[in-house]
């Protein structure tokens, strides 16, 4: 997590009267370095709240290089510190972790008074993905800080953390601390901010009126104070208050209350594009589209689209991904099928580059992650070196230090042998652990389609016992039109059974009706690639393919096209020949590969 602001502290010093005049000059001397060591961090400030980061690390390296043997114990840290955080704004991680260790080395026994760089630590950890060690170091700073602005800041930030590992129950606890923090600092902002998180908190529990109320609230506070001090209300606060307005919306659209979203959501929108780029808005915007849809309003929907395809070329790979799910949905809404491959087909591309990103991410993190293990060990090695070593002087003195010398440092190999088996085991452990979820994944695929299999033969049965039904239906007329000639009271009670008969043939037949609509859909995949190899195909060409493809005799196709079995082996040579097979190629083997 990124920080707006900087501490750079200096050092106030007390000097004793001296008699000796030379003494007096040296005095002068170092008043003079301490005033100009000063400036130096004052500067280095100043440029750090202007957003210059290069001119406050260069400030703050001159420091180290210029004033290294005047500056103390603190001094070191925050120095140290301060360059971990500008090197982690500017995503120098690295860099920015070797600087924090060296505070870190400077404060071995981790003193509350000295402390600080435990938010630095875990802005570092936020930014490379490492969740779990970011909220241990905001814990610390969160325990160690008994003022009431740090208190609610670094609640905030460990409850928006706990969310993003969705625990928000967990998050909930440090909102619930923000929100009292917020009354004693007296913050309007703060308390409509700190209610907005309790209700996204709410919601991801899916507690939505619950969290309707937080919103609400937030809404209610946010709108007293833009009334009554409307020239301050600009900025950071009309950021946060569309904020608010998006969360009712978003809301109401998990809820399915589609026409109770919109109106937020289209305010919402409105304000993003004044505010946001093109990757800011168009989260926002998946939502409100999908409300449009499900409100029969596709127009507004597509509007929104063409809105976005025409600044792909400033988006990043995310916001490609929700604009080609935006893209997707229309598709789906308007039944494009052969839109909805291409759709498809480019999400697996984006999402294969994002798995590839990933990958460089996760392999960035894991180098990090082992750098600070490696420093932990080495801080650890430090502090019992030192304690050893002290218990030697006090015990024996000298007498058995460079044997001392040599366990330590054995002792320190050793450690970072282990921390490098362990480090080894847990890639190898993560690669096998990838190998099984593909192999998983592939099972899955390979289930889905003997279930598919399984639904096709399924069809074919039901076809053929509908052809029964058919003929059967016949039979039962032709008796009827024999039996309607004849004058007798039993030939009319039959002829009422009949049309009892007939009429559950009818129902049957709607039955029939319905699972060809499921066949329809089953088989659409299978019509739009049999389009793509051969466009030349008539209607009744791809309705022949599709009968073939269900595995139907040429008796079967002959009934349910009412045709003879010889019009099929016509129909059927015909359409071989749009094929393009050859007379060694057998149509059913060629049909059922496609």
């Amino acid at each position: 997590m990124k920080t707006k602001t900087l501490t750079l502290h200096c050092i106030t010093m007390d000097f004793r009267i001296m008699k000796n005049t030379l003494l007096v000059s040296v005095l002068l001397l170092l008043v003079t370095s301490i005033y100009s060591q000063k400036a130096s961090l004052t500067l280095a400030g100043n440029y750090f709240n202007k957003g210059k980061f290069d001119e406050a690390e260069k400030t703050l390296e001159s420091i180290l290089v210029n004033e290294k043997s005047k500056l103390s114990k603190l001094e070191y840290i925050t120095v140290y510190t301060d360059l971990g955080k500008i090197n982690t704004i500017k995503g120098n991680y690295s860099k920015a972790l070797q600087y924090l260790i060296l505070a870190k080395g400077k404060n071995k026994s981790d003193s509350i008074q000295y402390g600080h760089y435990n938010v630095a630590f875990g802005e570092l950890f936020a930014n490379i993905g490492a969740t779990s060690l970011a909220i241990n170091y905001y814990k610390k700073a969160y325990a160690n800080n008994e003022n009431d602005l740090a208190h609610y800041y670094h609640a905030n930030i460990i409850g928006c953390m706990f969310l993003n590992l969705n625990q928000p129950d967990s998050a909930i606890y440090y909102f619930e601390s923000q929100l009292k923090s917020s009354f004693l600092i007296s913050d309007y902002i703060a308390k409509a901010s700190s209610l907005n998180n309790l209700g996204i908190a709410e919601q991801k529990k899916k507690n939505f009126t619950k969290a309707l109320e937080f919103f609400f609230k937030a809404q209610k506070i946010m709108e007293q104070n833009k009334s009554s001090a409307s020239r301050n209300f600009q900025g950071e606060q009309v950021s946060f208050y569309n904020n608010v307005l998006s969360n009712i919306g978003q809301c109401y659209f998990w809820m399915k209350r589609y026409n109770n979203a919109i109106p937020y959501l289209e305010k919402s929108h409105q304000v993003d594009k004044k505010i946001y780029d093109v990757n800011g808005q168009i989260k926002l915007a998946m939502q409100l589209v999908s409300s449009y849809l499900k409100t029969n309003a596709s127009q507004k929907a597509k509007s929104i689209e063409h809105l976005f395809q025409s600044q792909t070329n400033k988006m990043t790979l995310p916001s490609k991904l929700l604009l080609l799910t935006m893209e997707e949905e229309i598709a789906i809404f308007d039944k494009d099928y052969i839109r909805i491959e291409t759709i498809n087909e480019k999400l697996k591309e984006i999402r294969k580059q994002q798995e590839q990103e990933k990958i460089i991410s996760i392999d960035n993190m894991n180098e990090i992650l082992a750098q600070f293990l490696i420093s932990e060990a080495k801080i650890k090695i430090d502090i019992e070196k030192e304690q050893k070593q002290q218990l030697q002087k006090t015990v024996e003195l000298k007498k058995h230090e460079n044997q001392f010398l040599l366990i330590v440092s054995g002792s320190g190999f050793i450690l970072i042998m282990i921390i490098g088996f362990l480090y080894f085991q847990y890639t190898r452990n993560k690669r096998k652990k990838i190998q099984l979820e593909k192999e998983s994944l592939e099972l899955e695929d390979e289930r889905q389609k003997l279930q598919i299999k399984s639904q096709e033969n399924y069809l074919t049965e039901f076809a053929i016992e509908n052809n029964l039904k058919k003929e059967y239906a016949k039979e039962l007329l032709k008796n009827l039109n024999h039996l309607v000639s004849v004058d007798d009271t039993d030939v009319k009670r039959e002829i009422k059974n009949l049309i009892f008969e007939l009429k559950n043939k009818e129902l049957s037949s709607k039955n029939v009706e319905e699972l060809n609509n499921q066949s329809e859909l089953l088989l659409i995949n299978f019509k739009t690639k049999l389009a793509q190899l051969h466009p030349n195909l008539s209607k009744s060409d791809i309705e022949l393919c599709c009968l073939i493809k269900l595995n139907l005799s040429n008796k079967e196709i002959a009934l349910h096209k009412n045709v003879t079995d010889e019009s099929v082996k016509i129909f059927k040579n015909r359409l071989k020949k749009k094929l393009e097979l050859t007379s060694s190629d057998i149509l059913n083997i060629y049909i059922s590969e496609i």
